[in-house]
C-alpha cells in the first residue's frame, strides 16, 4: 500500500526533528560533563561545591533541564566526587526535584537518579528515601496504588546508616497498607498491617500514641 507523499513529507520531517533532538541532547550532555570534570578539578572544596550549585540552579531553572541533572546526578556518583560534596549536592538536588519540577519531568529525573544510587543506597540512604517518597506520592496522584506501594517498601526503615523513629516507620507501614487495599491487595496489605500493629505497640510502650488512621486498616485487613 502506497503512502501519499504529504503523509511521507511528515513522517521525514517528524523522523528529522527527532533526530536533531537526540544529537542537541547528546551534545548537551557531553558539554554539561566536560564543565562537571572541570568543576571535580577544583582544588578547594568550599569553591567546588558553591560551583556545583551554581551548574544545579541552572538546571532547574525554567521548569527543570532533565538531561542537565541527569548529567549531575551520573557526574556525582563517579569516583570524581568525594562522598562529602556528592551527598549534599544530591540531597540539594533531590529536594529540589520532587518540591519543585513538573510531574513528568520529577519521575524522569527520580527514577534515573534512583536507578543511579540504588547500588551504592548504603551511601545516600537519606536522598533514596526522599526520591522513592516523591514518586510514590505522584503515583498515587495518578491512582496507580500498588506502584505507589512499592516505591514506598523500597524505603529501608531498618537503615544503619539514620536513626528512624517507630512513629515514622509506622505511618510508612499504614501509609503502605493502605495502598494495597486500594487495589484489594489483601495479601501485601496483611504485611503491612502486621508491622504497624506490632509498632503501634511499641509506641504505646514508651508512652507515646501516635494520631494515625489506623482504625481503616485493621477494619478492611
Amino acid at each position: 500500500m502506497r503512502q501519499c507523499p504529504e503523509h511521507s513529507n511528515n513522517l521525514t520531517i517528524e523522523g528529522f526533528l527527532r533526530a536533531g533532538a537526540r544529537k542537541h541532547a547528546t551534545l548537551f550532555y557531553g558539554g554539561m560533563e566536560a564543565r562537571l570534570s572541570e568543576i571535580a578539578s577544583v582544588a578547594d572544596q568550599k569553591a567546588r561545591t558553591a560551583q556545583y550549585r551554581d551548574v544545579l540552579t541552572e538546571c532547574l531553572a525554567g521548569g527543570g533541564n532533565v538531561e542537565g541533572l541527569k548529567a549531575m546526578v551520573t557526574h556525582m556518583m563517579s569516583d570524581d566526587v568525594p562522598l562529602v560534596i556528592s551527598r549534599q549536592i544530591l540531597q540539594a538536588l533531590c529536594q529540589e526535584v520532587v518540591t519543585t519540577l513538573p510531574s513528568e519531568k520529577q519521575k524522569e529525573t527520580a527514577s534515573f537518579a534512583l536507578e543511579k544510587m540504588n547500588p551504592r543506597v548504603m551511601s545516600f540512604d537519606e536522598q533514596v528515601s526522599m526520591l522513592r517518597e516523591g514518586l510514590a506520592k505522584l503515583y498515587e496522584n495518578d491512582a496507580e496504588w500498588s506502584r505507589a506501594a512499592e516505591m514506598l517498601a523500597g524505603i529501608d526503615l531498618e537503615s544503619g546508616t539514620r536513626v528512624l523513629s517507630d512513629e515514622y516507620k509506622l505511618q510508612k507501614c499504614v501509609q503502605i497498607a493502605m495502598l494495597y487495599l486500594e487495589d484489594d491487595d489483601a495479601v501485601n496489605a496483611e504485611t503491612y498491617i502486621k508491622k504497624a500493629s506490632f509498632l503501634l505497640s511499641a509506641c504505646k510502650v514508651r508512652g507515646r500514641d501516635p494520631e494515625l488512621p489506623l482504625l481503616p486498616i485493621f477494619q478492611r485487613g
